[in-house]
């Protein structure tokens, strides 16, 4: 489960530039099975959030074109810029570089897929080392906080759904 969060943590905090609502939501958890395996609290803020699940915590701090998001000693950035690219290039996708504290490097994909009745639908790639970490798709409201995400890696799937 440990190892669960971290992606989770890595996929959602390609979401954060900067606009969500602040606010905090609570998420259900569930494996790829749609067994219940906890929940997932995450407290949006106009520069990013906090997430916290069975006591360990992520933050993601979006400061000028750089989103950091921390978790123990794993550090990771990415550049962001706050142009609207991600909620106005329907089909494109969009890559960015990822480096981490323990020396690893990659990049984030994103393909905005559309509107949806729930929000704006993504699919995401997560490349670290030359290889797939982790895929998700998500659904993000105009509030720019997740309504649901569905992830999967090596370990397994796990489902994320607003409260």
């Amino acid at each position: 489960m440990k190892t669960l969060f971290g992606k989770i943590a890595l996929t959602l905090f390609m979401f954060c530039f900067g606009n969500a609502f602040a606010q905090q939501v609570l998420y259900s958890l569930k494996d790829g099975n749609e067994q219940p395996i906890g929940q997932m609290s995450i407290n949006y803020k106009p520069s990013g959030y906090e997430a916290t699940m069975s006591g360990k915590k992520l933050a993601v701090e979006v400061t000028g074109n750089t989103a950091v998001a921390t978790m123990g000693k794993l550090v990771i950035t990415i550049p962001v810029d706050g142009d609207g690219y991600y909620h106005k290039r329907v089909g494109q996708l969009r890559a960015r570089p990822v480096t981490t504290s323990f020396g690893g490097s990659g990049s984030a994909r994103m393909l905005y897929v559309g509107l949806t009745p729930e929000g704006r639908f993504y699919r995401e790639e997560f490349w670290l080392n030359g290889k797939l970490f982790n895929w998700s798709n998500t659904v993000v409201d105009h509030n720019d906080q997740i309504v649901w995400s569905v992830m999967s890696d090596s370990q397994g799937t796990l489902r994320l759904t607003r409260l």
